[in-house]
């Protein structure tokens, strides 16, 4: 059975990003990351042999897995109130590096698990930990993949910020979309 990891409460805060309002949820997760995987399918069957249904679930690995964020997040909200309004989601997957994939050749690791994959579980956990109302309340998210290293092992760093109606995004490689809009 794979060792999952432990959780570290955040105390310190660190320097405020221009454009973002304080911090509302910090937690880090030591441990090996499990994406979400595409669903398996199993065909219900009834006594007479005939299929009447089909079921779709994750891998039991999954679910736990999903169910440790879910716990882990519950534990660093500390039964405070949900979270509610528009909201920017902060989250740095730590890979473990394969002896494969030296790091003066591949400084970052652009090979799978997929960050949609990743974050999947941490949008969802915080939900249904009661941390945020809804995850469709993420209106911004900056999603990084690195390679572990000595001093911060596999893992995930989780930042929650409201975004209030002066807050400015970081919009950098998007002025293509912003001066010339899309005709219909």
């Amino acid at each position: 059975m794979r060792k999952t990891g432990t959780v570290k409460r955040k105390t310190s805060r660190p320097a405020k990003r221009p454009g973002l309002t304080d911090q509302l949820f910090r937690m880090r997760i030591a441990g090996e990351i499990t994406p979400v995987q595409s669903a398996k399918a199993r065909i219900i069957w009834n006594k007479e042999g005939d299929a009447v249904g089909t079921r779709f679930y994750q891998p039991r690995h999954v679910e736990n897995y999903a169910a440790f964020i879910r716990q882990a997040a519950a534990t660093a909200h500390n039964e405070a109130p949900p979270i509610d309004g528009p909201l920017w989601l902060g989250i740095v997957f730590w890979l473990p590096r394969p002896t494969s994939r030296p790091a003066h050749r591949y400084p970052y690791p652009d090979r799978m698990p997929d960050t949609d994959n990743c974050k999947k579980p941490v949008q969802d956990a915080l939900e249904k930990a009661g941390v945020i109302v809804n995850d469709s309340r993420i209106c911004a998210e900056h999603i990084v993949k690195l390679y572990a290293t000595a001093q911060r092992g596999p893992g995930m760093d989780v930042t929650l910020r409201r975004l209030a109606p002066q807050d400015t995004l970081d919009l950098e490689g998007f002025g293509h979309v912003l001066e010339k809009p899309f005709s219909s």
